[in-house]
């Protein structure tokens, strides 16, 4: 099986930001920069891993913000009013496409 990402995604690279992507681009959660909106594009794994996404509110059309990280131990990702640490094995599965932020998104930052 080719463990290469497809030639329309970028392979996952700590520090990186989708902002500056084509918009049929999608990149690993790792690779999006501190502060960034983003649509889940599609998660990869087993059906636990998918199971658990799926409760935890992240799936395919979902817009999240990444709060924290990415770094060495994993992120944590905003969603839906809810903030999330994933593992860095989880954030290297979740393919995500750049998103403009949104008014929720941005007040959620001025929250203490």
């Amino acid at each position: 099986m080719d463990s290469r990402p497809p030639a329309n995604q970028a392979p996952c690279q700590q520090g990186g930001s989708p902002a500056d992507l084509p918009a049929d681009t999608t990149v690993a959660l790792c690779a999006v920069a501190p502060g960034a909106c983003a649509l889940v594009q599609e998660v990869r794994g087993g059906r636990a891993m998918m199971q658990r996404m799926l409760m935890l509110g992240i799936r395919r059309g979902v817009r999240l913000r990444l709060l924290h990280g990415p770094g060495a131990r994993g992120a944590v990702v905003g969603v839906g009013g809810a903030r999330i640490a994933l593992g860095r094995d989880v954030i290297e599965h979740i393919r995500v496409q750049a998103a403009p932020p949104t008014e929720t998104a941005l007040a959620s930052e001025t929250r203490p």
